[in-house]
Order: structure tokens, then C-alpha cells, then sequence
């Protein structure tokens, strides 16, 4: 499961509930030092005050000081043994150092102090990190029911939902969180995925517009919305989203990969070629890849290059009869005769049924004058429904 959890702590409050990013902008680390400063000297005059060392520990926080935070958030709830806020963030930060344990043991300390939205939410995020998600999932509807606008939890909850497979579930939670904040990218590229999962590639593309409409979106963002639109058969929109997924990362193979396929659906199959070539730089086991630019090559009569790439396709898998039957095509074109005639046997013999074999088999043995073997080819053929072959029997049958 992925996990949408960022730590945030602000100066000199206490965390928002709805923010989930650990600022760290220049102006935050200056504010942070003389944050620091003032309850340094502070504590001096005033060695018993909580709040005090609370807001200190905020402030090393945000200068990514986690021990020392960790240090002044243990003072601070040693002085104040109710301090619910203290233990909250204090359980954040543990969750940060990944001692979940502790974490929940604090969350739960809060919790009998103060039943926050905050507590069982971050709690849940714990729980979430130890792979206890039935835990997770009933903090993350303790957190909703205290705070109906919670969108953090109902996005975190909807993954919970969509990993365990009730996607439609999943979406609901995601509306939810959209309808709490419309601006909220996560909720509109996670609610994408779930409907990707429904089979809903038109909701799903609509969404992934949406996302990239309000921020600056990463290469992954781009590669998903291409292959929503892709599903959707938008082959120009989805070209655009891998053109730009390459832009921002040139070593995304797979929106290599992917754009070649929208490339072959819009008849540009050199531009397809060089996508796939790529792409086998580094993934040079890749039979699928072979195959598709093998077709590609015989589309645009480079017969010999596609007779090449179905013979590495054929040495990953040799009973590929789309391998066969193609590299049996070019070999005919390329005057191979014999070899032709082998791998449309070879497809027969994997594939009776095939009439488009015996059919091409035949007019093969029909071009060496062989009629003997060509006919019963062509019409066997007619037996299997093929029409080609019933025009090749009357023209060279007796």
C-alpha cells in the first residue's frame, strides 16, 4: 500500500489537522532558529514551563533537529503529564523515526487525555505502518465521525478501501475529500486510479486532467493520464501525457513503451520504432517489445529488421503464433520460400484451425507450382471459414 503520510508541524501552534507536509522553505528555518533562541533562554528563567519546551521541540523540528525535539517533547509531557497536543506530535514524530510502537503508545496516551480527530488519525496512519489496517481503518472512521470535513482521513481511509479491492468504496471516499477542498490533487489522481480499477478509463482521464490542471505534476502523474486516455482510445491526448512524462524524466521507460503503442494507433510507426528501441535498451528480454516493433517494421516493408525482432521473440517464446505467422509473411516477401512455409506450419501445428495458415501455406506451394500441396491447403481453409482461399481454389484448382 502506498502511504500518503508527511509530517507537519508549525511554529509556534500546533499542527493543523487537515495539512499533512513538513514545510522546510529558508523562511521557515529562520523563524525556526529564533524560535529556538527565544525559549532557549526562556527555559533558563522559566526551567518548569511546558509549553515552553513544546514549542522548542517545533521549532528543532522543523530544522529537521529530531532528536532534539524528541529530547524537549519528553520534558514537555514529564511537566504536564496531560498534555494531549505534546503526545500527539510527539507520536508524529516517532512515526517519523519509524518507532510505530511508540508512536501508537503515545497516540493512545492522547487519546484517554482528549478523543481529538488529530489522535485518531495520526494513529491510524500508524497502524497503517505496521500493517495493522483493520486498526487503521476504524481510526480513520473514529477521525471522520469527530470531524465530518476531515479530508485527509477520507483520502487515507479510500486507500485503505481500494487496496483491499472495494474501489467503488475507494471513489466515494475520494468524493468526499473532493468536495471538502476541489483543489486537492492527491484526492483527484487517487480517485483516478480507483476508477481505473472499475474499468471507468473516462472518469479516470477526466480526473487525471483535473490534477494536472491545479499543480505542477510529476512524470508519473503524466504517464497515468496517458494510459487512462490511452484506454479511452484518446491516442493524440494520450501521446501528449507520455511526450510530457518524458520531458520531466527522460529514463521513464515505460511512457516509452506506452507511447509507442499510442504511436502505432496513429499510423506513425517510425516514430513507434524509436520508442520501442528505446525501450529495449533496457529491458532487452522484453518479447512483447520485440514482437510490437517487429510489426511495426514489416508495416513499413523493412522486412529483414522484422524478421530479426520475431526471431528474438520466438527464442523467448517459440510457440508465439503472431511471431510465426508474421515472420512467415516477411519471409515470403523477402523470397524465403521454404522458411515461409515452415512457420506457417509451425502456427498450423500449434493452431489447426487457422485458415489465414493453410490459406498463405497454400499460395505459397501454388508460387513454387506446387498445386499438389496447394490445394488441399486452400481447402482446408474453406473449411475453416476462409474466404481468401475459396478465390484461390477456383483460380487454381482443377
Amino acid at each position: 500500500m502506498n502511504k500518503l503520510f508527511a509530517l507537519l508541524f508549525l511554529i509556534p501552534i500546533f499542527a493543523s489537522a487537515q495539512n499533512a507536509k513538513l514545510k522546510t522553505t529558508s523562511t521557515d528555518s529562520v523563524e525556526a532558529v529564533k524560535v529556538v533562541d527565544f525559549y532557549t533562554k526562556d527555559i533558563v528563567d522559566f526551567p518548569n514551563e511546558a509549553d515552553d519546551y513544546y514549542q522548542r521541540g517545533h521549532a528543532r523540528i522543523t530544522l529537521k533537529d529530531f532528536n532534539g525535539a524528541l529530547v524537549d517533547l519528553n520534558k514537555a509531557v514529564s511537566l504536564k503529564i496531560n498534555f494531549d497536543r505534546a503526545y500527539v506530535d510527539r507520536g508524529r514524530l516517532k512515526d517519523v523515526l519509524s518507532n510505530y510502537e511508540g508512536a501508537i503508545a503515545d497516540y493512545d496516551q492522547a487519546i484517554s487525555i482528549k478523543p481529538t480527530a488529530v489522535a485518531y488519525y495520526s494513529r491510524g496512519l500508524a497502524n497503517f505502518s505496521m500493517n495493522n489496517f483493520t486498526a487503521a481503518r476504524a481510526d480513520y472512521d473514529k477521525a471522520i465521525e469527530l470531524d465530518p470535513k476531515y479530508k485527509n482521513a477520507y483520502i487515507e481511509r479510500g486507500q485503505l478501501k481500494k487496496e483491499a479491492g472495494d474501489s467503488k468504496g475507494a471513489v466515494a471516499d475520494y468524493d468526499a475529500a473532493i468536495a471538502i477542498d476541489a483543489n486537492n490533487v492527491g484526492a483527484y489522481s487517487l480517485r483516478a486510479e480507483a476508477k481505473s480499477a472499475l474499468n471507468d478509463a473516462k472518469g479516470a482521464a477526466g480526473d487525471y486532467n483535473q490534477a494536472l490542471k491545479l499543480a505542477p505534476p510529476g512524470a508519473d502523474m503524466y504517464l497515468n493520464s496517458g494510459n487512462a486516455k490511452l484506454k479511452i482510445k484518446d491516442y493524440a491526448g494520450a501521446n501528449a501525457d507520455y511526450a510530457a512524462a518524458i520531458r520531466l524524466d527522460s529514463k521513464n521507460i515505460l511512457a516509452y513503451y506506452n507511447r509507442a503503442i499510442t504511436l502505432d494507433n496513429l499510423g506513425r510507426f517510425a516514430a513507434a520504432i524509436a520508442d520501442y528501441t528505446t525501450y529495449l535498451k533496457s529491458n532487452e528480454d522484453s518479447g512483447r517489445a520485440y514482437l510490437k516493433r517487429g510489426n511495426d517494421y514489416l508495416k513499413t516493408a523493412n522486412y529483414k529488421n522484422a524478421v530479426e525482432d520475431f526471431d528474438k521473440r520466438l527464442s523467448l517464446n517459440s510457440n508465439n503464433t503472431e511471431a510465426l505467422f508474421n515472420r512467415a509473411f516477411c519471409k515470403r516477401n523477402l523470397k524465403d520460400y521454404p522458411g515461409a512455409i515452415a512457420d506457417y506450419s509451425r502456427v498450423i501445428a500449434i493452431d489447426p484451425k487457422n485458415g489465414d495458415a493453410y490459406n498463405n501455406r497454400g499460395f505459397i506451394s501454388h508460387t513454387l507450382r506446387n498445386d499438389a500441396a496447394a490445394c488441399p491447403d486452400f481447402k482446408k481453409a474453406i473449411t475453416l471459414g476462409n474466404k481468401a482461399a475459396v478465390e484461390n481454389a477456383l483460380h487454381f484448382c482443377k
